[in-house]
């Protein structure tokens, strides 16, 4: 009997140092896969453009995130949307962008950028997040002026 148990209590001990050793592990992340997450985004972040300068503001609604449509009223989204026309103009071109891949569930990847715009030089501010392999805009925001823009990470 009490082999059996002195059994029972190294098979505990076992799989307690197991599940503990999980416990420490580390997630790694291959560099690659963050750059990969940048280039898309880069690509989404060129439709979202294109789609403003073709004022197919409902395309950009209908792609967001349900995070960024529960943020706002779709109505007061399309008229802040107009109103970045009317004050902006048609975007040009990015001068300057610096991006971070933020690792959690969901993956966020976050863009600053300092960009030429019809009528004056604006700082975008954008949150996608990751599901699967589709990005979602989850957040924009478009400042006046430029903006000093922070180290890429």
């Amino acid at each position: 009997m009490r082999h059996r148990s002195t059994s029972f209590q190294l098979i505990l001990l076992i799989c307690g140092a197991l599940g503990l050793s999980f416990l420490g592990c580390q997630v790694t992340l291959s560099p690659g896969y963050i750059e990969d997450d940048k280039k898309t985004t880069d690509l989404a972040i060129a439709n979202l453009h294109e789609s403003y300068n073709g004022s197919m503001y409902e395309a950009i609604w209908s792609s967001a995130s349900p995070a960024f449509q529960a943020a706002q009223s779709k109505e007061a989204t399309l008229a802040s949307m107009r109103q970045s026309m009317q004050n902006f103009g048609r975007f040009e071109r990015v001068l300057e962008c610096r991006k971070n891949v933020v690792v959690r569930a969901p993956i966020e990847i976050r863009a600053v950028c300092n960009s030429q715009f019809e009528k004056a030089v604006g700082t975008e501010m954008f949150t996608y997040v990751k599901e699967g392999t589709q990005l979602q805009l989850a957040h924009y925001a478009l400042a006046p002026g430029p903006s000093t823009l922070p180290a890429e990470r």
